[in-house]
């Protein structure tokens, strides 16, 4: 595992969306370079291939689980909707006499 994959793997659990956005290219980067240098057909392709798709899946999943998991927090925060608010109590006059 390289250290960008590395980084990027630490990006994505922390939470980190931003980072791990930019490090995904450079993943990718590597991972193609790497693949470039072997054969297409060999056994080393194929499970590089595997394991890269392996890596990304499971970005996908905890970026999947964070989204819902802030989804579900923002449902449970309280409205504050001025147009729903209490109305002020209404003022009445009285005439005396």
């Amino acid at each position: 595992m390289t250290p960008t994959v590395e980084k990027f793997r630490q990006a994505v659990a922390a939470g980190s969306h931003a980072e791990a956005a930019a490090l995904l290219q450079a993943c990718r980067e590597e991972l193609e370079a790497a693949l470039n240098k072997l054969q297409p057909q060999s056994a080393e392709a194929a499970g590089l291939a595997r394991e890269a798709k392996d890596l990304f899946e499971w970005a996908r999943r905890m970026t999947l689980a964070a989204r819902s998991r802030m989804e579900n927090g923002r449902r449970t925060l309280p409205r504050r909707c001025p147009y729903l608010a209490t109305p002020h109590p209404r003022r009445t006059w009285s005439v005396e006499g």
